[in-house]
């Protein structure tokens, strides 16, 4: 692959990083940019040549349109945000039945 795909994060994701790790608040932060960056354009075809000209696009017969058809990066996003939901909420009734048990035990001694 090329060194390009493995670019250090731009400032602001640096910024942004620093600032979320010192709130108080709990945020889930899905920084993309790295897995988005394998897929710059999302377009398996004549896009994908970076050193093509618009003519020499405009010029190609293959185009390979399955971008349109298979899932994608925002796609991919939305499968992790999904899954991380799906975690946490796991999480939160697992540690409810933990206290009514805890709860329960306690009020049978």
């Amino acid at each position: 692959m090329e060194e390009t795909y493995f670019e250090e994060d731009p400032p602001m994701v640096k910024i942004l990083e620093s600032t979320l790790k010192r709130m108080k608040t709990p945020v889930f932060y899905l920084n993309v940019t790295r897995m988005t960056n394998f897929r710059r354009d999302a377009h398996p075809s004549v896009y994908r040549e970076q050193n093509m000209t618009e003519e020499e696009r405009s010029l190609s017969r293959v185009q390979d349109c399955s971008h349109w058809c298979l899932p994608g990066v925002p796609d991919t996003w939305n499968e992790i945000v999904y899954s991380h939901l799906l975690f946490k909420h796991k999480q939160k009734e697992l540690k409810q039945q933990q206290q009514r048990l805890v709860h329960n035990s306690m009020r049978l001694h």
